[in-house]
């Protein structure tokens, strides 16, 4: 191969792994897979004082599982599963179909939420961006939102800056900052 040639294949190789998303993140990252259900009934109990039975620890429901923040980006991925987090979250990813997230026991700095028919529960939020169809973000108060995708619906207490970037999206806020619409048929009211 020419020197030419491998010059080529190098960028082409460096374009795909940046549209793709590939490349440094900073600090570590924490992956979290939810468990599939558990259909049969557990023959044991949780011992006294475990989470499992602490009445200050989130019940995640029969085929929920509990995640808690470490430092860096937590990661929550799969389908049709419901998740409890808690904990302080400087940056949380959650991507997948038909997740159901209660995040309303954990401190929420950035958040990513992509996929479909997605479901998050949160107190505040700084930063929220929704990629995908038909997700569902119920909130407290958000710094910066961004909704990119079809279908969409953010319910809040208020935001300080929206930026909409699809069709038949809904936002209800009581409060409401800058709004920028570049998409069709997107609703900004109150609650």
């Amino acid at each position: 191969m020419t020197p030419r040639r491998l010059g080529q294949i190098a960028i082409l190789v460096a374009t795909a792994a940046v549209l793709t998303g590939c490349g440094v993140v900073a600090g570590p990252r924490q992956t979290v897979l939810p468990e599939p259900p558990n259909t049969a009934p557990s023959a044991s109990s949780a011992p006294a004082g475990s989470p499992a039975s602490s009445p200050s620890a989130p019940s995640p429901g029969v085929d929920g599982q509990q995640v808690v923040c470490g430092s860096g980006t937590t990661e929550i991925s799969g389908s049709d599963q419901d998740v409890v987090l808690t904990g302080e979250c400087a940056s949380v990813m959650i991507g997948g179909t038909g997740l159901h997230v209660d995040a309303t026991q954990a401190a929420l700095g950035v958040v990513q939420l992509s996929g479909d028919r997605n479901d998050l529960r949160a107190s505040d939020i700084s930063d929220l961006s929704v990629g995908g169809q038909d997700n569902v973000v119920d909130a407290g108060t958000l710094s910066t939102v961004s909704l990119n995708g079809d279908r969409n619906a953010v319910t809040a207490a208020g935001f300080s800056a929206l930026v909409v970037s699809g069709n038949d999206n809904t936002v209800h806020a009581d409060s409401q900052g800058a709004v920028t619409d570049n998409g069709q048929r997107n609703t900004v009211t109150g609650r």
